[in-house]
Parts: C-alpha cells; sequence; structure tokens
C-alpha cells in the first residue's frame, strides 16, 4: 500500500528556529501546517503561502486546552497529522509564564492520544535539564536528584518526564539541543551576549571554564527533516543534538577577534552589544544572568547520538568555523546599524 504524503504539524511560530524547520520540511514534500497564536497568524499565513504542497497556518496556542481550536477543527487536524514537531527555543527568565512549557507538552501528549495516523512526535529540549549535575549526563538519564537554576530548566525537566510517561501514544524523540545561536525571533543572542562581557569579568570564577553547548538553527532543522523521514520507533528516544562544548572564555575571545575585524574603527563593541539586548526590554537576555545558567558540573554524553544520526546517514553538529563568522557578521551589523 502507497504511504500517503505526510502532514506536519509544526508549534513553535513565530520562533525562528519553527521557521527554519517549516521550511526544511516542506522541501521534503508534503504539507506543512503551522500553528501560531492570533497576533502573529498573518505572518503564519505569509509563510504557509510560501511553503506551497497545500501548507497553512492554524490559529491556536499550546496555552489554550485543545490548542484553542473549535471541536471539529481540532478533530479535523488530529485526523491529518502525520508527523507532530515542536521546537520552542528556550528564552530568557520571565519570557514565558511559569509552568508554560509543562501545559504545551500536555496540548501535544492530548492530540497524540487522539490522532490515530500519527507516526511520530519530534519535540525539543535543553541541555539544562541536566541542573546542577555533576558528571556524565546521558541521553538517557533525566532523575538523578539534580537541582535548577532557575523555573524554566525545571519546567523543561517536568516536560520531558510528561513526555516519557505518554509515548505509548505514539514513539516519541527528545531532541535536547544546546542553545540556538542567532538574531531572529526566539534565537539566542549569543555573540551580542559575549561581546558585552568582553570588557568586564566573568561574573563567576569558574564561567571562563566552563563549556557552552550550541546547535545552529540550521542543524537543527536537518536534523529535524532526517528524523521526521525514518520509520519511528516505539517508545521515547532521546538524542544530545549539540556540538561539543568549547570553554566560554575561549569562544568569547574568538567572538571578539572576529568582531574587531569588521567593526568601524573606534567603535565600542562592548556598549553597541549592551544597548542591542537593552532593545529586547525587561524581557531581554541578560549576559550575566545568562552566565549564572550555565551547567557547571555535567558534561553531556553524545556517544550514542552520534552513533545512532550516523548509522542513519544524518550529520552530528557541529559549529564550524564558517558557522562562527556569519553569527558574528549578522550580530555585528545589528549591533552597528549598518548593512
Amino acid at each position: 500500500m502507497t504511504r500517503r504524503a505526510p502532514t506536519y504539524l509544526v508549534i513553535g511560530f513565530p520562533g525562528a528556529a519553527a521557521v527554519e524547520v517549516a521550511r526544511a520540511l516542506a522541501r521534503e514534500g508534503g504539507a506543512v501546517r503551522i500553528l501560531a497564536d492570533g497576533a502573529d497568524s498573518r505572518e503564519a499565513e505569509d509563510l504557509a503561502g510560501s511553503l506551497g504542497g497545500g501548507s497553512a497556518a492554524i490559529e491556536g496556542s499550546t496555552e489554550r486546552i485543545d490548542l484553542g481550536l473549535p471541536g471539529s477543527r481540532y478533530m479535523e487536524l488530529a485526523a491529518e497529522v502525520s508527523v507532530l514537531v515542536e521546537v520552542s527555543t528556550p528564552g530568557p527568565p520571565g519570557s514565558r509564564p511559569e509552568g508554560a512549557r509543562y501545559r504545551a507538552v500536555r496540548e501535544i501528549v492530548e492530540i497524540a492520544s487522539v490522532a490515530e495516523g500519527l507516526e511520530h512526535v519530534i519535540v525539543l529540549s535543553h541541555l539544562d535539564v541536566a541542573g546542577d549535575f555533576a558528571g556524565a549526563f546521558a541521553e538517557r538519564d533525566l532523575d538523578l536528584g539534580q537541582g535548577f537554576p532557575g523555573p524554566a530548566a525545571a519546567d523543561r525537566h517536568r516536560a520531558e518526564r510528561i513526555l516519557r510517561r505518554h509515548s505509548r501514544t505514539a514513539p516519541t524523540t527528545v531532541l535536547r539541543c544546546g542553545w540556538v545561536p542567532g538574531s531572529g525571533r526566539g534565537l539566542c543572542p549569543l555573540v551580542e551576549m559575549l561581546l558585552a562581557l568582553s570588557d568586564t569579568a566573568l561574573p563567576q570564577p569558574r564561567a571562563g571554564e566552563s563549556r557552552i553547548h550550541l546547535t545552529t538553527v540550521e542543524d537543527l532543522a536537518g536534523a529535524v527533516v532526517g528524523l521526521a523521514g525514518l520509520s519511528p520507533e516505539g517508545g521515547t528516544r532521546t538524542l544530545h543534538l549539540a556540538a561539543p562544548g568549547e570553554e566560554m572564555g575561549a569562544l568569547a575571545n574568538r567572538v571578539v577577534d572576529l568582531a574587531r575585524r569588521i567593526v568601524p574603527a573606534g567603535f565600542d563593541l562592548g556598549a553597541g552589544a549592551r544597548r542591542a539586548l537593552r532593545r529586547g526590554g525587561e524581557r531581554g537576555w541578560l549576559p550575566r544572568e545568562f552566565v549564572k545558567w550555565q551547567p557547571f558540573g555535567a558534561r553531556p554524553e553524545s556517544a550514542w547520538t552520534e552513533r545512532f544520526l550516523g548509522d542513519h546517514g544524518l550529520a552530528f553538529p557541529s559549529l564550524t568555523d564558517d558557522a562562527l563568522v556569519r553569527l558574528v557578521e549578522r550580530a555585528v551589523e545589528e549591533i552597528v546599524g549598518f548593512k
């Protein structure tokens, strides 16, 4: 029997990761459904229209019961979706209501329980679920008696527990990523933060030696597309999808060196970066707070992930020099204000 063309439900719009994933999935064929709240529905419609293949925007939210949809529309969506992808990237403290991640995953579990044709659920998590655990943190690990630097990491940990408990409703892949850097919506303004810290001492003595784990949005989208095309397995599969960590101090030095090569003479990079970050308002990213979130003790293990991806012809993420240069160039353009 011929397998029907897949229909993907993408959750996480208007975040840049969800946009990149939607575009990547559309290029593989099938239709994409983009869930977007009312304020973002017009932008989501424009994106869906550019994707073709019967793609469409759906006005709704994981903050509401049944995604905020009427009962009949909810069941129609459940009947047509074959792969559900949730890629909401972590934001700064206070950027989302407390418990939002847990409620979103509950809604994902609910629609998975009634979507009879659902083949695979792919959900983005973060390596900060390791909390303050010290030692090797393997893909299979979750509950290790760890504490958390703040409610957002604890919320993600709780959400992963719910996914594991209910993964029998549909095969589930959890992608634990590092920070997803960039200047788009929902991405981590990593370059700006490192530049803002460049002219001051790091706020914690060990911060410069802590390893920062990164996943580019392109690598994330490529992994999602590859995983969505695999024959799913039962239960929950967890992958550590992050480039091997580089010490924060060393990465900061590289970023500053690259930025100084292209910035106009006499421009104060640190002050400019702090101004760019403040444009986020009270919910913007604060460099010193970001440093506090870095896991000093946990060492994420990715051996099983690398082997699994390699066996299926998928690439393990890497933060190449070219990718870092592109990140710095885009950030400096925004900071300095030139094109």
